[in-house]
């Protein structure tokens, strides 16, 4: 059957006249009447009946109208999807991201993310977990990473993924010895630490509360801005540092630093993926967030 038909008769059943219909649709009435007489023929019963100049709807009629409705809905629906398939996945990708995230992981889910569409090109923006969240909230950044829970009006965040935090000291630190240690003895030795606005470091403070040492006991020597900055100083033995996982492990594999077992923690910090809870949902802005959730479950 012709969907063009189903058009016609339902705009007949709506203005209950052909002539009426015909105009609507810029037809000739003839070629209306002639679809309908055709509909009619394929499904051998009476759809319509001509009764003192009105136009009256068969029980088969009501049948079929439901039907065509439902049809050319369905239709409607399809050609939207095969329009959304068919555009390109193409622009620029804007994303903020803090330092652990943005060094560790951005990079390579943006290279395997272009792998798929080619035509997209993308920007990362660096800096602690405070200013990504700015950043997205003001428009700045399509969407961001961080790496501390935050609850933000207007932000919608979800962790895709948890990296373990370590505490690391240079080899010749005298704790590396120990085959484990207790976490309030800490509080004699040196640390590095991240500056405020760090997801990393607030996340250390927020465990450290919860299993009973104050953060601010901590002998902080030194105050830097950065992943890298942290290992470095460790490296040349200015403190003791906790650090993320990903963030050591360069440092770890060449044996420049060492974790140190803590008894009873097991710590890990959250990846999280953020944009505004309102986005802007542009093809590029829904295939990256798809790719986000099937990157991080491989």
């Amino acid at each position: 059957m012709n969907l063009t038909y189903f058009k016609s008769y339902l705009e007949v059943v709506r203005r209950g006249s052909f002539s009426d219909a015909a105009k609507a649709l810029g037809l000739s009435q003839p070629t209306v009447s002639f679809q309908i007489q055709r509909l009619e023929g394929e499904l051998t019963t009476k759809l319509l009946d001509r009764q003192g100049g009105r136009i009256i709807v068969t029980a088969a009629g009501q049948e079929f109208r439901a039907f065509a409705e439902r049809v050319l809905q369905e239709e409607h629906a399809l050609q939207e999807r095969l329009a959304f398939l068919h555009d390109e996945v193409a622009g620029t990708l804007s994303l903020g991201a803090s330092t652990n995230p943005g060094e560790q992981i951005v990079p390579a889910l943006l290279g395997d993310f272009r792998r798929l569409y080619p035509k997209v090109t993308s920007r990362i923006s660096i800096g602690d977990t405070a200013e990504i969240v700015e950043k997205v909230l003001a428009r700045e950044s399509d969407a961001g990473f961080i790496g501390a829970e935050v609850k933000r009006r207007g932000l919608a965040i979800k962790q895709v993924a948890v990296d373990p935090l370590l505490l690391v000291a240079a080899p010749d630190h005298p704790l590396v010895a120990e085959r484990s240690i207790k976490l309030e003895i800490l509080e004699e030795f040196d640390f590095v630490v991240r500056g405020e606005g760090s997801g990393t470091q607030k996340r250390v403070e927020d465990l450290m509360q919860e299993a009973g040492l104050s953060p601010a006991k901590l002998k902080r020597v030194l105050v830097v801005g950065s992943n890298q900055a942290v290992m470095t100083a460790v490296e040349a033995g200015v403190g003791l540092a906790f650090a993320s996982q990903k963030a050591a492990s360069r440092s770890l594999e060449l044996n420049r630093v060492c974790a140190i077992p803590i008894e009873g923690v097991e710590w890990v910090r959250g990846i999280y993926f953020i944009h505004l809870s309102n986005p802007v949902m542009t093809r590029l802005f829904q295939e990256f967030s798809r790719f986000v959730d099937t990157w991080f479950e491989t």
